[in-house]
């Protein structure tokens, strides 16, 4: 019995051991956060990998090697380390000489290396440069005392504002780290664009928004996943009516599709044959009016039918201004000359036969003096009815799209809005790119890093780069800060297991606004069914928007502010003692920290499925739980012992649930998902689509 009981007191002191330390760290905020990637974290990957290819055997170029990634190592520690603007220049200019030595080496791994280093080091150069010629200005002789002071200002801007939130930056130990000095540039950021123009501060601010509000959307598609969009037939069979001429125009073969380079738009030809007869009704009235088809209209009436074995090529380009067209066409205009005896020409007949002039001939020297004019004259009304039909069409495709253009260099759909926008296209790619925010809300930042190297080439289809955590961020923003969520004070979110057969969005069951009293008859009615798989908790709408970012990991990092969840109290946890007696626990966080691992799946059928669970959870100090029976306004906080035991629960709790998101039901009209990346520890992560074939655009758009 002595030995029993001293067993059992010897677990419950180590579970004690085990719930103070918890509590300590809950209490002093000494919880383990997820670890901000490094800026330069693509570099240290590629370097990370050849060491790991070479554990089994290394190369006799492997010190050399090692010395060399070793001196970039160095310069990037040198880098982090730097104060001023001048300090920093020196390692970037010495990292910069390192990629040049890169060029020309035939081993992949030098080239990532390479691309990796040089993306990571232009918009640093440009923004150490950018505050080296600002800070050479203001050494400049100063004029008065006020000119004395806003030099002193600028110098405090650089070197204290921006450059203190720089380095934090770069130097961030921890996400929630990383995100306060990103808020801090962005401030530093805004008060820049508010001062008065000066173009040394034009192109510091310039240089900024190229490292910290770069683009967070960037999409190549090729022409195979163009096709189904823009291939149209650029000619209509049927009549045309011009300058009393009714021409009968026949659709001939389509002729093919193709990108046009450009650098101002989204640039495509369509081309296709044609055939055009036009009977010259007029004609010989035309002869009788010029003094030498006189005599021969004397003799013979003359008509004729002009053709035209054509090929139209129309080239449409999409510009962040509107929509534009441009005719390529080739003509090969020809005319059938025909004459029939006159009445009263009978003589003159005779006699220009007598001399050789017969009707064939006649008719054929006809033929030889119309042909040029006809030929000129059909070739500048052909050119003026396209361009009547291309204005048309352009001011047409205009009207419509002008609620997606605004022209202000944007494309707007709906409460999304691409900023910045920039349209090219290569002959192998159209390439769209800009900042992806909430249209209501143009605070929205952009990337803060650049694209992962092996993100450098297109995938075959249509490759969409996002950098998952701005774009987040600036919709989940937008959306709290729109009209539709302004009368949101809470959710109420009633999950159930997805049973065989039940979509995903059928096992959730979302309502807005429920009082406390409405929630707690709901969590009763619950308890009573005695479904373990059935939970029903209530969120309330926090202050100020969650927070998406990526650890060092590649996971996904979700910080909520003012965080308040309300739960029922799990029966285990009332009968276990550690709790308190209750039917509701409310957790209160300043912050919490919420860490995803997700993992795209691709099944043998080519299906993909989105899986994951909840890795970490990590309350900000001070966290409470209250014990809540029937009335809310008489909650009891539980000491931070219970505390801890309840969100430990909660977070064991999420972690049990993985995310399990089949997306065959994901509908992408012309389109299905071929492949997701998994998310970058830069943030950045990469969905290809593939064409099904089907046309998702209505016949006739794209020119």
């Amino acid at each position: 019995m002595r030995r029993a009981g001293m067993a059992d007191y010897g677990r419950f002191a180590f579970a004690g051991v085990l719930l103070f330390v918890g509590a300590s760290s809950l209490c002093q905020g000494q919880a383990t956060l997820a670890p901000a990637s490094p800026s330069y974290s693509a570099v240290v990957r590629t370097i990370d990998n050849v060491h790991k290819d070479w554990e089994a055997k290394a190369p006799e170029t492997a010190p050399g090697w090692n010395s060399f990634f070793d001196e970039i190592q160095k310069e990037i520690k040198a880098y982090n380390a730097a104060k001023t603007a001048s300090d920093r220049l020196g390692p970037l200019n010495r990292l910069w000489q390192l990629s040049v030595a890169l060029e020309g080496v035939a081993w992949d791994p030098a080239t990532e290396l390479r691309e990796s280093l040089r993306a990571w080091l232009r918009p640093r150069v440009r923004l150490a440069t950018a505050e080296q010629n600002l800070n050479e200005a203001l050494a400049q002789n100063v004029t008065s005392p006020e000119d004395a002071q806003n030099r002193k200002d600028w110098r405090s801007f650089i070197d204290d504002k921006l450059g203190a939130a720089l380095k934090n930056y770069e130097g961030a130990p921890s996400v929630q780290a990383r995100q306060d000095a990103v808020k801090k540039l962005r401030t530093a950021l805004d008060s820049l664009r508010h001062t008065n123009p000066w173009s040394y501060s034009s192109e510091l601010q310039a240089a900024a928004d190229d490292l910290f509000n770069a683009p967070n959307l960037d999409i190549a598609a090729d022409t195979n996943a163009l096709y189904p969009v823009f291939a149209n037939q650029v000619v209509v069979s049927g009549p045309v009516y011009r300058r009393g001429y009714v021409s009968q125009v026949t659709a001939g073969p389509y002729a093919g599709f193709a990108l046009a380079p450009s650098n101002e738009g989204i640039a495509f030809t369509n081309s296709q044959y044609l055939t055009s007869v036009t009977p010259i009704t007029d004609f010989n009235q035309q002869m009788a009016r010029d003094p030498r088809g006189q005599r021969a209209t004397k003799l013979y009436s003359f008509g004729a039918t002009q053709t035209d074995s054509g090929y139209m090529s129309v080239t449409a380009m999409i510009t962040p201004t509107g929509f534009h067209l441009f005719q390529a066409p080739s003509h090969n205009f020809d005319a059938r000359i025909c004459s029939t005896p006159a009445a009263g020409g009978g003589f003159g007949r005779l006699v220009a036969g007598m001399i050789g002039m017969g009707q064939q001939k006649i008719t054929n020297k006809v033929y030889e003096g119309a042909i040029g004019r006809m030929r000129s004259e059909a070739a500048v009304e052909a050119n003026a009815e396209a361009s009547e039909r291309m204005a048309a069409a352009e001011a047409d495709e205009n009207a419509k799209l002008k609620k997606f253009f605004p022209g202000d260099g944007s494309l707007t759909v709906n409460n999304i809005t691409v900023a910045g926008l920039s349209l090219k296209t290569t002959s192998a790619n159209a390439l769209v790119s800009g900042v992806l925010k909430w249209t209501t809300n143009p605070q929205g930042g952009g990337a803060d890093a650049p694209q992962p190297a092996k993100f450098a080439q297109p995938a075959a289809g249509v490759s969409a780069d996002i950098h998952l955590t701005s774009v987040g961020n600036n919709l989940i923003a937008g959306y709290l800060s729109s009209p539709e969520a302004a009368s949101v004070d809470n959710l109420v979110i009633e999950a159930r297991k997805v049973e065989p057969g039940m979509k995903p969005s059928e096992a959730i069951k979302v309502t807005k606004n429920v009082d406390f009293a409405t929630y707690l008859k709901r969590v009763d009615e619950t308890a009573a069914q005695n479904n373990p798989n059935v939970q029903v908790i209530r969120i309330k709408k926090p202050k100020s928007a969650p927070e998406l970012a990526a650890d060092a990991n590649g996971r996904l990092v979700v910080i909520v502010h003012d965080f308040q969840l309300d739960l029922p109290v799990p029966p285990q946890v009332a009968k276990s003692g550690l709790g308190s007696p209750a039917k509701v626990y409310r957790l209160v966080a300043t912050a919490a920290e919420f860490v995803f691992e997700l993992k795209p799946v691709t099944e043998p059928d080519g299906s993909i499925r989105l899986t994951g669970n909840l890795k970490e959870f990590t309350p900000a100090a001070g966290s409470k739980v209250y014990a809540i029976n029937d009335n809310e306004a008489k909650a009891l906080p539980l000491d931070p012992f219970r505390s801890v035991f309840i969100f430990q629960g909660f977070a064991t709790a999420i972690k049990a649930k993985p995310l399990n998101v089949p997306l065959e039901n994901v509908k992408l009209k012309g389109y299905n998902i071929a492949s997701i990346s998994e998310l970058d520890p830069s943030g950045w992560m990469r969905i290809v689509l593939t064409p099904t074939g089907e046309r998702p655009l209505a016949e006739g758009a794209g020119g």
